[in-house]
């Protein structure tokens, strides 16, 4: 499960960051795994940060990851 910003001023980065935590805690207490991805993400051209654009080098990291974690059951 991922939760990811919008482009500010509509949904600001410290917003989006709360509604992550709110989800995390919400689906951890059910058992779900919970990765927070919003770190190795990129800036847009612009500037904003809004969680979904990631850093090319991380992008096979991540899914090798999820597919880790999906596969072993952990």
């Amino acid at each position: 499960a991922a939760v990811h910003g919008f482009r500010e001023p509509h949904v600001t980065t410290p917003r989006s960051r709360r509604a992550a935590a709110a989800a995390a805690a919400h689906l951890q207490t059910r058992g779900w795994r919970w990765l927070d991805l919003f770190p190795p993400t990129a800036a847009r051209d612009d500037g904003t940060l809004d969680g979904v654009h990631y850093k090319p080098e991380m992008c096979e990291t991540i899914v090798q990851l999820a597919l880790n974690l999906a596969l072993n059951g952990a």
